[in-house]
Formats: structure tokens, sequence, C-alpha cells
């Protein structure tokens, strides 16, 4: 089973054979509005960003997020943008190293233009990015 938090297909249970695992998942047909009626019913606290205006915390500068909500994070959180290009150059480094081929989106493979693709409108799936090709094996 490939399990994908965002599936509408989740289920109750679940159940692996491969693995030999059942997956409970307890609040998965529940609403936004039970959510927070049981935190509030139990009095249980939440992070103060959900009191500023976050309806999702997640990763700061999620891929599957939109390009504004990406540069409005950056911008309130600074630090992970910085985070995030110095992981860009170390990346750059890697591959220039070994030779790879730079996709013609990423300009002249700088960490500006590689950071503003990153920021940009774009398609995202599962792809495995310049370099990486040794890690994974095809199953």
């Amino acid at each position: 089973m490939l399990v994908n938090d965002n599936a509408e297909s989740r289920k109750l249970i679940e159940q692996c054979y491969q693995k030999g695992r059942v997956t409970v998942n307890p609040i998965v047909e529940w609403s936004d509005a039970d959510v927070w009626d049981f935190i509030r019913d139990q009095h249980l606290p939440v992070c103060s960003l959900y009191g500023e205006g976050f309806t999702r915390i997640g990763c700061i500068g999620c891929p599957m997020a939109r390009p504004k909500k990406r540069l409005e994070e950056f911008a309130r959180f600074p630090q992970y943008a910085r985070l995030y290009r110095r992981a860009i150059e170390k990346y750059l480094a890697r591959i220039k190293e070994k030779g790879t081929p730079l996709p013609e989106c990423w300009g002249d493979g700088s960490v500006n233009d590689v950071w503003h693709w990153w920021l940009q409108d774009r398609p995202v799936g599962q792809e495995v990015l310049p370099g990486f090709e040794d890690d994974y094996e095809d199953n």
C-alpha cells in the first residue's frame, strides 16, 4: 500500500498484506470543524500559528504549496529561506562535481536560478533530481 495522506480514498482501517500491517485512521472522515470541536471540547493546546491564519502547519517552503504561499512563508521565516538556499548550494556542488548535466530550466545553475525555479508555479511530481539517480533503484 502506498500511503498518501492527502488521498480521498483513505479508510478508517487499512491493511497492508505485503508488510503485514494494519493502519487505523481514527479521524480520517472528520471535517475540519469536527477536529476543531474536539480540540475545544478537550481543551487541547494548539500551535499559535493557527490563531494567526495558518490552516495547515507543515514544512515551510513545501513543494506542494502554491508559490505565493511559499513566498509568504519565506518572508515570515527568512532563516528557512537561508537554509533552503544553502541546501541548493550544496546540492549544486555535488552534481557539478559529478559532471551531471543540469535541467535547462535552472538557467546557468546558480543558486539564484535554482531558487527562482523552486519558487515558481511548476508541476510537482515524484521525480529523481539530477545527481540522485544512483540513490534510487528501479523496482
